[in-house]
């Protein structure tokens, strides 16, 4: 979603469903990007790789594009259901991005949901991108004194963010997503998800009814 807004697409329309999401892209006639369990469908113009859409897509940038993913829709889908308030998208590649923008709304309190590995197990590479928009955070407390009050749960992803921030890649090959993107010849969208403050952009969801995000300016 990040790198979609990167390249200069104007608005990501995510959905859940890859049926919904097939409607919605032939109703736009808008690029659909997806995948079902890692895998890219009959259905998709896109896998859902970021090199990929990079490849095909950036010289000549599509006004919109329809994401169907199995772990990402899905937690945002919930976070619109449940009214939250802001819903912005971020991990590795965009964790500064993401911190100077909530330093400046200065929000009471900051939830960071993981989406996991096909939304159903933990995944290691969203505890270190947690980690990496924590240590951006922590970086802008006056005097460290934002490290009192993180969660247990928030201290954990900075710790092993900083004991790792020298070796993501090698360590994010080793976990079942990275290990699965290698089995099937995709070791670049590893090596482009595990490199820290490569994309200024932050997704940010403005139509709710939607579910659509665009780029916060």
């Amino acid at each position: 979603m990040a790198t979609a807004l990167h390249i200069g697409i104007r608005e990501v329309i995510v959905r859940e469903d890859l049926c919904d999401a097939l409607e919605v892209a032939q109703r736009l006639e808008a690029p659909l990007i997806a995948e079902v369990d890692g895998f890219k469908p009959g259905e998709a113009n896109l896998d859902n790789s970021p090199t990929e859409v990079i490849l095909l897509l950036s010289r000549r940038p599509p006004e919109k594009v329809v994401i169907r993913s199995t772990a990402g829709a899905s937690i945002l889908a919930e976070a619109v259901k449940r009214k939250c308030k802001e819903i912005i998208v971020g991990g590795l590649v965009n964790a500064a991005a993401i911190a100077r923008y909530l330093s400046s709304i200065k929000p009471q309190s900051v939830s960071i949901v993981m989406a996991g590995f096909r939304g159903e197990m933990f995944a290691v590479e969203d505890l270190l991108g947690a980690g990496a928009i924590v240590a951006e955070l922590l970086k802008m407390a006056p005097n460290s004194d934002g490290a009192q009050l993180l969660t247990d749960e928030a201290l954990v992803a900075y710790e092993l963010y900083m004991a790792n921030r020298q070796h993501l890649v090698e360590l994010v090959s080793r976990s079942r997503s990275g290990r699965l993107l290698i089995e099937t010849g995709r070791i670049k969208d590893v090596e482009f998800c595990s490199k820290v403050n490569t994309i200024d952009v932050v997704p940010k969801v403005k139509n709710y009814e939607e579910v659509v995000l665009t780029k916060h300016q």
